[in-house]
């Protein structure tokens, strides 16, 4: 292939992605009141829905085979773990204060350590008493499911004005840590659930773990006292966002070639940057355009993730005998979820001055969402693991429909004094 015809591809992708993920956007702002996230994979998913019955209308076409074609071409696991998933996870992060957090930080850390071990095991021990799938597998589903996306869970709280703020920061915080924590059991467990190549022992994946997980934080407390330095350096406002792009894409790619949590270098990288106060070089109105700058690329990154998640039904070898086990998937992770908030924080309640009350509980379990980490994890799967794919894009679909739709009646009889108050 020449040059001029690879960047024409490249091209042609590009505006695929733009113009799929523009149309879908338009229709949700323009025609609906759903939220966001819930109306863009709504929307796409409604495209898919269009693309499969014209399919069987007019096979001579060959819609579905072109539009996944154009799927494939785009690798979505790639697109989100490889790139996008960076920018997301950063600009989330910065929106986190610090001085909440850290009167938060016990039920965030304890969610975001102990409720991921508990919601793998759950998810792993419960998932293989009521379907086919063996243990090793369902460990594995268990521990992807355990990511309660951030980027989900961000897109959802600008849509609920009726949650406490403190509480906004526990949601938020525990999604981008259990994230990044998820993602670090999820490559610990994987060699041992497809038993391919050398399996590592219980100290060495210890090991892997705790390398993933700390090479990762420290990685992105390097990157943001460097990245803090240059930014506040400068009085060139232009010249500080392309400096906190530059961060995170070294940051990322970094993480990547030294095999850590790039997921938790974002997640360190964007709380720095999002609490640093103007000073030195930096000005209010420079300090405030970064912001801006960051909440924009938020939502047009948004905009293009969930767009592209719904599509993504194309792909996925869906079969009606399947629908048990997509039940029994879903079940399994609404149980994991609650006891993994319910057990910690009930553990913390028993044992410091931090409590959370049962509708709190209830709306950190609710309010968990999935979305396109737990989805480009499983499409990054060998051959084979089709059930797994299956299982994943049910529980993604399940949470951001069914739950995103339905979690601000709960929040309603929860906080219905801030409910008023908003």
């Amino acid at each position: 292939m020449t040059h001029a015809a690879t960047h024409s591809s490249l091209l042609d992708l590009a505006t695929l992605v733009t113009g799929v993920a523009a149309l879908c956007f338009y229709i949700v702002r323009r025609f609906t009141r759903l939220p966001l996230a819930v109306g863009l994979v709504m929307t796409s998913l409604a495209l898919a829905g269009a693309a499969l019955g014209l399919d069987r209308l007019m096979p001579g076409l060959g819609v579905r085979a072109g539009v996944g074609a154009a799927l494939d071409g785009i690798d979505f696991s790639g697109f989100v773990l490889g790139g996008i998933l960076s920018f997301l996870i950063f600009a989330a992060a910065m929106e986190i204060s610090l001085t909440a957090l850290r009167q938060r930080w016990k039920s965030v850390a304890v969610l975001a350590t102990l409720g991921v071990a508990l919601s793998t095991l759950v998810f792993g021990l419960t998932l293989p008493l009521v379907s086919t799938v063996g243990l090793a597998a369902a460990l594995l589903l268990g521990a992807m499911q355990s990511a309660t996306d951030p980027v989900s869970v961000n897109a959802l709280l600008k849509t609920l004005p009726g949650i406490p703020d403190s509480f906004k920061v526990k949601l938020a915080a525990e999604s981008l840590l259990n994230d990044g924590v998820a993602v670090v059991v999820f490559a610990t467990l994987l060699p041992f659930a497809l038993a391919s190549g050398e399996t590592p022992s219980v100290g060495g994946a210890l090991l892997l773990f705790l390398r993933q997980a700390g090479g990762g934080l420290a990685l992105g407390g390097a990157a943001a006292l460097l990245a803090s330095w240059l930014i506040r350096s400068v009085d060139d406002a232009a010249l500080s966002l392309l400096l906190s792009i530059l961060a995170v894409l070294a940051a990322y790619a970094l993480s990547l070639h030294l095999d850590v949590s790039g997921p938790l270098a974002m997640v360190v990288l964007g709380i720095t940057l999002g609490n640093q106060r103007p000073g030195g070089a930096l000005t209010a109105a420079g300090h405030a355009q970064l912001h801006h700058f960051w909440e924009m690329v938020d939502v047009v990154m948004n905009a293009v993730l969930f767009s592209l998640m719904g599509l993504q039904v194309l792909v996925i070898d869906f079969r009606p005998q399947q629908i048990g086990f997509i039940l029994a998937a879903i079940a399994a992770s609404l149980l994991a979820r609650f006891l993994s908030v319910a057990l910690p924080l009930w553990l913390l309640n028993r044992i410091s001055n931090e409590q959370s009350s049962l509708g709190g509980i209830l709306v950190l379990t609710w309010g968990g969402l999935r979305g396109g980490i737990l989805l480009a994890l499983a499409l990054a799967l060998p051959p084979g693991q089709n059930l797994l794919k299956v299982g994943a894009y049910a529980i993604v679909l399940f949470t951001l429909i069914v739950q995103g739709l339905t979690v601000d009646r709960l929040i309603r009889r929860v906080f219905p004094e801030n409910v008023m108050k908003s």
